[in-house]
């Protein structure tokens, strides 16, 4: 893949092919959630929950007793939406039902990091969530572009290596950045541009995409998690 080809990509499938192998746990497991959240909030309560606790699960706050209670959520939407346990209930026999379901139970499917080849089989779960994701009515095709902007949100430009200046990691930089990724209060972007430059930074990627007003911009966007120092 070459950077045009990354840039003008309208999938996410093809995008995370191509970064097979170099993704860490959280960024993978917050393009899952985020690609939930842009077309959530979900109508089941069991999808909901289960998103809640995979959002845990990639900071690893979640307890022990919130992974299982997410893994409990997440595979009684699959059962139900599916029929496995018999007649499907009224609310699970919608397409939503069905694609929220399994695209959940695949987010939370994959918790053992102790298992052999944990982080390619949690790549291979997040890409199937998404696929299912991307199926959500009413416009599949406007979810697979969005999908891969959450992408390009998430990762950035791999093919710029993007030198972020400890120097710009300024006490009112942090605590806007903290404050946007804490309440998802993504509209404060172009607050937290005006920040770093006032520290400095001059690099046009950093501050052009905050000041994006396209989007959309979720928990890991690049830009937050490098003033966090966060991978």
């Amino acid at each position: 893949m070459t950077e045009t080809e990354w840039l003008a990509c309208r999938t996410s499938r093809k995008l995370l092919a191509f970064l097979r192998g170099r993704l860490t746990e959280r960024k993978l497991r917050l393009i899952g959630c985020g690609c939930c959240h842009i077309v959530g909030p979900f109508a089941l309560a069991e999808c909901r929950t289960a998103v809640d606790v995979a959002d845990r699960i990639a900071d690893r706050v979640a307890s022990t007793t919130e992974m299982a209670e997410g893994y409990r959520a997440a595979n009684y939407a699959r059962d139900m939406a599916t029929g496995t346990m018999g007649s499907i209930p009224r609310r699970y026999r919608t397409r939503e039902a069905w694609c929220a379901s399994w695209a959940v139970h695949e987010l939370v499917v994959a918790l053992d990091p102790d298992f052999p080849g944990y982080l390619q089989a949690l790549h291979d779960c997040v890409s199937s969530a998404l696929d299912h994701l991307s199926d959500l009515p009413p416009n599949p095709a406007v979810n697979r572009l969005n999908q891969a902007r959450v992408v390009r949100d998430v990762v950035g430009n791999p093919f710029r290596a993007t030198q972020f200046d400890p120097a710009w990691r300024t006490s009112n930089a942090t605590l806007l950045a903290q404050g946007i990724y804490a309440e998802r209060a993504f509209d404060r972007l172009p607050i937290l541009a005006d920040a770093l430059q006032d520290a400095g930074c001059d690099n046009d990627d950093i501050l052009d995409h905050c000041r994006d007003p396209a989007g959309p911009h979720v928990r890991g966007c690049w830009v937050v998690d490098s003033v966090l120092s966060r991978e």
